[in-house]
């Protein structure tokens, strides 16, 4: 059976017989003529195909159920809910199949009586089970292809009966000028669905190869935020730990003790967090610490803190980051007072361990997580279909084509270039000072133990 078009004169051939249809539509010029006689088809009208992709193609056989089937008939409709896309199929033994498929769902359709329903209710029918009503409205055909079996421009409902016990079992009720159908349905699994398509099998087999240059061409970006902030924070990756005891003992609460001095090792500013304990003999001491240069007599100061009375060991857990500090010899002094109270003799144990160097990974983090979301982008962009098509027409052609071509580059090097504009505000305009973090019970048990950092013999180098 062969349809020719009088409009574009493109000829459809079918392998099969069609009998009892309204209309055609040509797959070629989408011009919709209506008749049941091809020799004396009346143009309706042309219909618009839009950007929305039927996988069927018209004319191809399709294997569903172990028969084959070819595809005589492709409608689109649009309602309140969305869209959907309906298909028939039609054998050399004139069996016929009806397929449906949208956003969330694919199904087979097969056709009953309406003497086979009984209507218990207007909510609920019963077949072989008991449905009840799901949803239900009204759609209107956008396009369609082949033959058509009812008046495109009519308007038609439809009502969904889900079944009680099976989710994937549900009746149809639709009714087209006038004429009530019944379908019952299965829901069918989606990628075993569209693999019956060959447009569909052909636009994955692009896709992994699509995806696959694409991938290749884009992995090495992963690396340069990597390099670049290495290349930034080099020469403050490195670390220094110092870790050490000071004891001090006076007659007066008023005093100001100097701890054993420290190298601090590099050539450029890092960050400098002390970690320690303080275990002072008198509750409710004041004290003060400060870091100072050896060199430049450059003091770094915290503000005040009053030792906090703790029962069991007498012992504040201090945490302190002095910020960014030059290389170079230092010692630290506490300070301590008591406003109002009389000399008394005091003991100050420190117990000290002192990070230089390291720094925060979170701009690296955010400019990981940016490029991957840029990359998520990309992919989705290209994995639609008329993209693959695009690109399939090129015929050879690179991951670095598309990378330049959507603009990739670009949006890469405005994220980069975050990393030396964070980098630089760090450096020159952010604001930077010591702090102090005071807790009087220490651990999480919040039984007032301590650790206990071991001093070491030697003060010069990393000392653990």
């Amino acid at each position: 059976m062969q349809i020719s078009c009088s409009k574009c004169q493109h000829k459809q051939n079918f392998k099969v017989e069609v009998s009892e249809f309204q209309g055609y539509v040509c797959p070629n010029c989408h011009a919709y003529f209506k008749g049941t006689d091809p020799d004396k088809w009346v143009f309706q009208k042309n219909l618009n195909p839009g950007k929305d992709v039927l996988w069927p193609i018209l004319g191809e056989f399709i294997n569903f159920q172990g028969n084959h089937y070819q595809i005589i008939t492709k409608i689109r409709r649009a309602g309140v809910l969305g869209k959907s896309n309906e298909y028939v199929g039609l054998s050399t033994d004139d069996e016929e199949l009806y397929l449906a498929d949208g956003d969330e769902y694919a199904c087979f359709l097969e056709p009953i009586s309406e003497d086979k329903i009984d209507r218990k209710s207007e909510n609920r029918i019963k077949y072989d089970g008991n449905y009840n009503r799901e949803e239900g409205g009204t759609q209107n055909v956008i396009y369609a292809e082949g033959f058509v079996f009812e008046d495109l421009d009519a308007t038609s409902s439809y009502i969904t009966y889900a079944h009680s016990l099976n989710e994937d079992k549900f009746i149809s009720e639709e009714i087209f000028q006038g004429k009530r159908e019944y379908y019952a349905g299965k829901y069918l699994h989606g990628p075993n669905y569209y693999s019956m398509f060959e447009k569909y099998r052909e636009f994955e087999e692009k896709k992994k190869h699509i995806n696959s240059k694409l991938l290749g061409a884009l992995l090495p970006f992963l690396l340069i935020p990597g390099i670049l902030f290495y290349f930034l924070y080099y020469n403050q990756l490195s670390t220094q730990t110092l870790t050490f005891n000071e004891t001090f003992t006076s007659e007066n609460l008023a005093n100001s003790f100097v701890s054993t001095p420290f190298e601090l090792k590099g050539n450029t500013k890092k960050q400098l967090v002390m970690d320690g304990f303080s275990i002072s003999s008198v509750p409710n001491l004041v004290i003060q610490v400060n870091l100072v240069n050896k060199k430049t007599n450059q003091v770094s100061q915290v503000r005040p803190y009053v030792h906090k009375f703790n029962p069991s060991n007498q012992a504040n857990a201090l945490n302190i980051d002095f910020c960014r500090v030059e290389p170079g010899q230092y010692h630290l002094v506490f300070e301590t007072s008591m406003t109002g109270s009389p000399n008394q003799a005091v003991k100050l144990e420190e117990q000290i361990k002192l990070k230089y160097g390291g720094v925060s990974y979170t701009p690296l983090i955010f400019t990981y997580a940016a490029t991957v979301m840029i990359f998520i982008f990309f992919f989705i962009n290209f994995n639609q279909p008329d993209k693959i098509a695009e690109l399939s027409k090129r015929g050879d052609f690179s991951g670095w084509y598309m990378i330049k071509q959507d603009g990739l580059l670009i949006l890469f090097f405005f994220v980069c270039l975050a990393l030396p504009a964070y980098k630089y505000y760090e450096d020159n305009m952010k604001t930077c000072s010591a702090d102090l973090e005071v807790q009087a019970q220490v651990d999480h048990t919040r039984t007032g133990n301590r650790i206990i950092y071991t001093r070491s013999p030697l003060m010069s180098g990393s000392h653990k």
